[in-house]
């Protein structure tokens, strides 16, 4: 009778663990969807006199937070951002209905000026549609940077905002001569340098950023690994596989600050997001 008894309590042991387990996986990707979340750090640099709240918005993928993204409008004023940035990946690729963008585009720029740069996704729209997606969202008034920069006034003190979509070569490897032709104009200036950049891997991956002088950089692209993992971290990396380690977070590489976030949306990836809670991220620069 006593061993029956223990068969029973490890059965209902069990069972209550796979329960318990199936609830955690159900509640974790129901939040790595619903969920929404502010990710701050703050960076010093001599160059700011006036402390800077920026904003990113990155790998969006045609998500909606709250009706009509109430929900993303609300955690993004509660912030109060001196500028918004998207690094890309706003749609996905297949999309025929881009005025959910659009919208959201003139909302954000009630709240502050926003700066786009383009991710892979809205370079294979405008390949497969024939729109000019670019010159339809400067409509809406935010800034396109498209391998090209601006010169701005934020809080009193001057910024160079640039954007570029590509893996950043340096001269030496020969390549992509209009990316480092870019790079090298962009970073000519003493003022403070901010670049938005989808892809990370010229940045986290090659050490590029000891090639370029760049204050710092906004990334995305990877979605922090789709499925993070408790302690291991992120699962997958198009570019290099499974666990390739840095996914998301702050880093610091040379003289230059990454922030790579995870992002809000999926895309059409066949893993679902799991114990990844859509972010924005909120950088305050202040001074050194």
């Amino acid at each position: 009778m006593s061993k029956e008894n223990n068969t029973i309590k490890k059965c209902k042991w069990f069972i209550l663990g796979v329960a318990g387990i199936f609830l955690y996986v159900v509640i974790s990707i129901f939040c790595s969807y619903f969920c929404l979340k502010s990710t701050k750090c703050v960076i010093e640099n001599d160059k700011i006199t006036s402390a800077i709240t920026i904003v990113q918005l990155t790998d969006i993928h045609s998500r909606l937070f709250g009706y009509k993204n109430e929900k993303l409008i609300s955690e993004i004023k509660r912030n109060n951002p001196d500028i918004i940035v998207i690094t890309g990946d706003m749609i996905n690729a297949e999309e025929n209905n881009t005025s959910q963008l659009y919208e959201l585009i003139l909302k954000l720029n009630d709240i502050a000026q926003v700066y786009v740069s383009l991710g892979n996704q809205e370079i294979e729209y405008m390949e497969r549609t024939g729109i000019d997606l670019e010159k339809n969202i400067s409509e809406k008034g935010a800034v396109v940077l498209n391998k090209n920069y601006r010169d701005v006034q934020v809080n009193g003190q001057k910024v160079r905002i640039g954007g570029i979509y590509g893996y950043c070569l340096p001269e030496r490897y020969h390549l992509n001569e209009d990316e480092v032709k870019f790079l090298r104009e962009f970073e000519a200036t003493d003022s403070y340098k901010i670049l938005l950049s989808h892809l990370p891997y010229a940045w986290i991956n090659y050490g590029f950023t000891a090639d370029y002088d760049i204050n710092l950089i906004f990334s995305g692209h990877v979605h922090g690994g789709q499925v993070i993992f408790p302690v291991i971290g992120g699962l997958y990396d198009p570019e290099f596989g499974f666990f390739p380690g840095k996914l998301k977070g702050i880093y610091y590489e040379n003289n230059t600050v990454i922030v790579l976030s995870s992002g809000l949306g999926a895309g059409k990836e066949k893993l679902p997001r799991f114990n990844n809670i859509p972010e924005i991220a909120v950088a305050k620069i202040i001074a050194k």
